[in-house]
C-alpha cells in the first residue's frame, strides 16, 4: 500500500499509447476503445386509481432486485395527486397508453418497440430479455452527478455533467428528476385482481380492492429540468471528449422524506416536435443517480485492457483533500492531472513509475502555482501505458 500527496515532485515523461489535446477548450481524448458504463432507466407509467397497476410494482422490483445498480426505476404517476414528476402531457406525448405501461430507457420505434404492459406475469419478469437486449449495448456518454443538500434549508444544487467517449449527433438534452421512494398511500390504491382466482398466483390476490397499506415506489416527484429536458447545452454535433453541464437547483418541499429522495439524471435524444416527444426518435441514452448531496462520478474506461483500476473518488463531493485510489495489476508509468470541465490544466498529482498493487493519491483543491481552485466540477485523469480513465469531482468548500 503506498500513499502520495500533492506536493510529491512531479516527473514529465511521453505516453505513447494515449494523448490528451486540447481543442477550443474541450477535452478531446483518443482512445482506441472507449465506452461509457450503462445505466437503463425503466419508466413504469402507473396510477393510484389503476388496479392493473400493482403488477408495475412487481415488474419493477423484480428489476431492482436482479439487476442492482445496472436499473434506475421510476414510477411515473399520471391522473392522480401524484403525477407533477412528468406532466400527462408528455406521457401521452411519448406514446403510453395504457396502465399499468412502461418504457426501457424510453425506446419506441428505434429499438423494436420497447413500450410494453408489465408484470403480466406473476414473478414480474416479462421485462428481462428487453432490458438485456438494452443493457448490452455501448453508451457513448457517461452521466454524472455532484450535488450539494442543506438539510436545514432544504436547498439542494445538483449539476448533471454529459461526458463524451465517442462521437454523436441529433438533438442531445440533459435531463434531471428528484424521485421519491416509499410514499405511503394507504387504503387508497385499487386492486383489480382481489380475490379473483384468476390470480392466485399473484401477490395481490389475496389484497383487499383498495389495498390496506401500500408503498409508491421510487416515484418521480419533480422534473427539475423542463418537461422536455434542457436543450441548448448539448450541441447537435458532439466529438469524443466533449463534455457539457447544467446546473439545477430546487427547495424540497416540507412534505417529502428528504432522506427517501435521490436525483436521477439523464442525457436523451428528443425527437422533431416541438411540443410532444416523437416517438420514432425519442429516446434515453445514459443516466445515473445519486442520493442528495452525494455524486456518482463514473470512471469513463477507455481502454477495456487497460490493466488498473480505480474506485470512486471520496469524499465527492469535498471541501477540503480529495482521495483517488488506484490499483496497479503490473508495474506501469502513472501520470494523474486535473482539469478545469474547459480542458485546462488545473493540477499535476503523480507523474511516474509505480509499482503494482494498491495507491491512494490526494488533492486538496490548490492549482500548481499554488493558488486555490474555484469552487466547481473538476476531471481527475488518470493514464498510464496500458490505458486512461477519468473521474469527474466536485470542489465545494
Amino acid at each position: 500500500m503506498e500513499t502520495r500527496f500533492q506536493n510529491d515532485k512531479p516527473k514529465t515523461y511521453h505516453m505513447k499509447k494515449q494523448i490528451f489535446t486540447f481543442i477550443a477548450s474541450t477535452i478531446f481524448i483518443s482512445a482506441v476503445v472507449a465506452q461509457a458504463p450503462r445505466k437503463v432507466v425503466v419508466e413504469d407509467y402507473t396510477g393510484i386509481w389503476c388496479g392493473w397497476c400493482p403488477n408495475g410494482r412487481t415488474a419493477t422490483q423484480h428489476l431492482d432486485a436482479t439487476y442492482g445498480s445496472k436499473v434506475i426505476c421510476m414510477g411515473v404517476h399520471s391522473g392522480d395527486a401524484l403525477s407533477t414528476g412528468y406532466p400527462d402531457s408528455l406521457v401521452n406525448g411519448i406514446g403510453v397508453t395504457g396502465f399499468p405501461e412502461g418504457a426501457i430507457d424510453r425506446f419506441s420505434d428505434p429499438q423494436g418497440g420497447i413500450f410494453q404492459g408489465c408484470g403480466s406475469t406473476p414473478a414480474g419478469d416479462d421485462w428481462d430479455p428487453t432490458f438485456n437486449k438494452r443493457f448490452n449495448t455501448s453508451a457513448p456518454v457517461a452521466v454524472n452527478l455532484a450535488s450539494t443538500y442543506n438539510g436545514t434549508t432544504r436547498a439542494l444544487s445538483v449539476t448533471v455533467t454529459a461526458q463524451f467517449v465517442a462521437s454523436a449527433s441529433g438533438n442531445m438534452r440533459l435531463n434531471c428528476v428528484l424521485v421519491e421512494d416509499s410514499i405511503q398511500t394507504n387504503n387508497q390504491q385499487h386492486n383489480y385482481m382481489s380475490g379473483d382466482p384468476s390470480f392466485s398466483a399473484y401477490e395481490w390476490y389475496s389484497q383487499a380492492a383498495t389495498i390496506a397499506v401500500y408503498y409508491q415506489r421510487d416515484v418521480a416527484r419533480i422534473n427539475l429540468a423542463s418537461a422536455y429536458g434542457t436543450k441548448g447545452i448539448i450541441p447537435t454535433t458532439v466529438s469524443a471528449g466533449g463534455t457539457y453541464s447544467k446546473t439545477y437547483s430546487y427547495t424540497l418541499p416540507s412534505g417529502w422524506n428528504d432522506k427517501h429522495v435521490k436525483i436521477v439524471g439523464f442525457v436523451e435524444h428528443w425527437g422533431s416536435k416541438p411540443a410532444m416527444a416523437d416517438t420514432s426518435q425519442i429516446y434515453i441514452i445514459n443516466a445515473n443517480e445519486s442520493r442528495l448531496g452525494q455524486s456518482t462520478a463514473t470512471a469513463v474506461i477507455e481502454n477495456t485492457e487497460r490493466g488498473f483500476d480505480s474506485g470512486h473518488c471520496f469524499p465527492n463531493p469535498f471541501n477540503n483533500t480529495i482521495t483517488i485510489p488506484l490499483q496497479l495489476g503490473a508495474d506501469a508509468r502513472t501520470n494523474i492531472k486535473v482539469y478545469s470541465m474547459l480542458g485546462v490544466e488545473v493540477a499535476t498529482l503523480v507523474d511516474e513509475p509505480l509499482m503494482a498493487g494498491e495507491h491512494s493519491f490526494f488533492w486538496n483543491g490548490t492549482k500548481s502555482d499554488g493558488s486555490g481552485a474555484d469552487n466547481g466540477l473538476y476531471v481527475i485523469r488518470i493514464l498510464t501505458d496500458k490505458g486512461s480513465l477519468c473521474h469527474t469531482v466536485m470542489l465545494s468548500r
